[in-house]
């Protein structure tokens, strides 16, 4: 929490979120603080991983793009945790 909001030097926060769930509370979590103690000069950025992730191959369920569900799941998240330079 300290290094985030003092480090002079940080330019970015790369926050990685598994794009088959969406944001978990623990997300949810992270992204108020970050919300609330990052200086304005730094940006915070959304990494969805895994969306190309299935046990069983490519099918049409799973066409390796982030469901829309979850984009929007993101971007509720993002607003309400006062995320505002992601």
């Amino acid at each position: 929490e300290e290094y985030a909001a003092n480090r002079k030097t940080l330019r970015v926060v790369f926050h990685l979120i598994d794009a088959r769930h969406g944001p978990t509370d623990e997300d949810q979590n992270i992204m108020h603080q970050m919300g609330e103690i990052l200086p304005s000069v730094v940006k915070y950025v959304i990494v969805l991983t895994k969306a190309d992730k299935n046990v069983k191959g490519p099918s049409p369920k799973n066409s390796g793009k982030v469901s829309e569900g979850v984009m929007n799941l993101v971007e509720k998240a993002m607003l309400e945790n006062n995320v505002k330079n992601a």
